[in-house]
């Protein structure tokens, strides 16, 4: 049994050691559109549902979900359902048991070892297809929710991911600064940028080539749409997304306005 079965109809397992009673259910499930695949007693069930226990190789598609009687002459149903349910969840692999009409305490013992349902014999045929369907949808919503978390599990590792580049880049501000600058100076045709901080009462250079503004200065250059001018160059405003002054760009005078954008 694998993880994701593949698309398509559902595969089940019919096992029953009678041969007119497991060829009728097959046909009669078959003709409702699913896969299905026949086992006349439990040791080849096992040997489909687990076959590296069994110590053989994977036999034809993955199991969907097991129609299982409970009377078998090799190894019972009951002690098949055991055996899945110490390496497979009842989410995993519906097992739904087929057992006699009047025997109470084989339902309640096929339930307490971890099937999902049981009909009874003999049986009837729409009963066990709406119990088929019912488990069905239950597997796929629960594979469904799987998934989901999983991709949850993705984007938060994203995320996470993201998190941390954004930490690292601000706690080298320096190197950031410094880059942006370069790029800038190059793109409007200056030798190079200084790129100022307010820091507490003062002005702390990240990339420091020229003069530093004063914290008036930077001030005055967020009060004018074209930057402060200097004597041989300007003084332009730096703020954050609300609007808060950080500090600022000094550049050579370009000897031309210098527009908002």
């Amino acid at each position: 049994v694998s993880e994701k079965a593949p698309e398509g109809p559902a595969h089940l397992l019919v096992v029953d050691d009678n041969e007119a009673n497991r060829d009728m259910l097959s046909r009669r499930l078959e003709q409702r559109g699913y896969r299905v695949t026949k086992a006349d007693g439990g040791r080849e069930a096992l040997a489909h549902l687990l076959p590296s226990a069994m110590g053989v190789e994977p036999i034809g598609l993955p199991i969907d979900l097991v129609l299982l009687d409970v009377m078998m002459p090799d190894i019972s149903g009951l002690e098949v359902l055991a055996t899945v349910r110490e390496s497979l969840s009842a989410s995993e692999l519906p097992v739904i048991m087929a057992t006699a009409r009047s025997d109470s305490e084989e339902i309640a013992g096929a339930l307490t070892l971890g099937a999902n349902d049981y009909v009874t014999k003999p049986l009837d045929f729409v009963v066990v297809l709406a119990r088929v369907e019912a488990q069905l949808t239950v597997k796929r919503a629960v594979e469904e929710a799987h998934r989901l978390n999983r991709e949850l599990n993705t984007a938060q590792e994203q995320i996470a991911r993201l998190a941390d580049s954004a930490s690292t880049a601000v706690n080298d501000v320096s190197a950031w600064a410094t880059a942006m600058a370069a790029q800038v100076a190059q793109s409007i045709g200056v030798s190079a940028l200084g790129v100022w901080f307010l820091e507490g009462d003062g002005v702390r250079g990240v990339c420091a080539v020229g003069e530093s503004p004063s914290v008036d200065e930077l001030v005055a250059a967020s009060q004018t749409s074209g930057g402060l001018v200097r004597a041989g160059d300007i003084v332009l405003p730096v703020a954050g997304l609300t609007g808060l002054l950080l500090g600022g760009v000094t550049l050579p005078d370009l000897e031309r306005p210098l527009s908002d954008g």
